[in-house]
């Protein structure tokens, strides 16, 4: 057999790379794994880091991540803006202009108002909400930037405050049967959906509080998106719904029926869930194509976010990490 001379094995290398080179750009999917941190430093003990909730500004320029250890703050190229050390963080909300952030601290139910990018305490009578359990508490900032109100959910009651001087102006007792596990501000912030243990949807109008619609599943009330104004998009153990409450009709994803979903996001480019079984399946919409992605290593059912451009989905990584994965051109 004659051996390849050298121009001929440089020829065969290029031709390769370049061949690899147009399958990376006709690919569509890119993903990056950013901020590792593989042990806490405890005076008795170490132990991995895990993520407990992630959120994107409404600019899209920064993401704040909650986990075992506190808070990380990122801008959009990956690099570490500011971190706080403190307890667990599992509940975040941006404020509409994304100088501020609430923040959830699960292990003490209380929940503190943060000035970005410094993470610096903002209301002085901190903790604004004191829970009176390790429950984790529902946070949800009213999106219009002239409506300065945070709403929070307190056991079975929906709890709404003033950010501009934190105190408690409104509340709607009673709103479920149980606990209140998710808050959920329409778009246009004159709408307040809330989901329950009693695995009810009940949709409120802000701020005369008045109910408009609710709609029961099959089990508790894990996550409430909206697609638009008068759309939800809610996980129902293996299906997706998508409830339109003013003409009361109801659709159905169900290519998740092997599933048990946590977490679903919405954009008009990508539907996202996440699983009970340590899984995130994204689908891109308008090519209608899937992917699924095991998150084994990250421990607990994963938070997932998107980015307001619509096109990256957000995820748990490893050690604390998280994924940036860009699903469309």
């Amino acid at each position: 057999m004659q051996s390849l001379t050298k121009r001929q094995l440089f020829l065969i290398l290029a031709i390769s790379l370049m061949i690899h080179l147009m399958i990376l750009n006709a690919n569509p999917v890119f993903s990056r794994e950013i901020g590792s941190n593989s042990t806490h430093k405890g005076r008795f003990n170490q132990r991995p880091q895990v993520v407990l909730a992630i959120a994107w500004s409404p600019s899209g320029e920064l993401l704040a991540v909650g986990r075992t250890d506190g808070i990380r703050l990122y801008d959009v190229t990956g690099q570490e803006v500011n971190a706080l050390e403190t307890v667990a963080i599992d509940g975040l909300a941006w404020s509409p202009d994304s100088e501020m952030l609430a923040v959830n601290q699960g292990p003490y139910g209380h929940v503190l108002i943060l000035q970005i990018p410094n993470l610096t305490v903002v209301n002085t009578n901190s903790p604004i909400i004191t829970t009176g359990s390790t429950r984790k508490a529902p946070l949800s900032w009213n999106p219009d930037p002239n409506v300065h109100v945070l709403a929070t959910g307190v056991f079975d009651e929906i709890i709404f405050w003033s950010t501009d001087d934190w105190q408690q102006i409104d509340s709607i007792a009673s709103a479920h049967e149980d606990g209140v596990d998710v808050l959920k501000w329409s778009p246009d912030g004159t709408k307040i959906a809330s989901g329950g243990t009693d695995a009810t949807i009940h949709v409120w109008n802000f701020p005369s509080k008045s109910h408009v619609a609710d709609l029961e599943i099959r089990d508790r009330v894990l996550d409430i998106n909206w697609e638009n104004n008068t759309t939800l998009v809610i996980p129902d153990v293996g299906d997706i719904i998508f409830w339109d409450f003013s003409a009361n009709q109801i659709s159905t994803y169900n290519d998740m029926s092997s599933f048990y979903i946590y977490d679903v996001e919405i954009s008009d480019q990508i539907l996202a869930a996440s699983t009970w079984e340590k899984a995130v399946v994204i689908w891109d919409r308008e090519r209608d194509t899937s992917q699924y992605i095991s998150l084994e290593h990250n421990g607990i059912q994963a938070d997932i976010a998107i980015n307001p451009d619509g096109k990256s989905v957000t995820y748990p990584g490893s050690n604390g990490s998280i994924t940036i994965q860009r699903h469309h051109q």
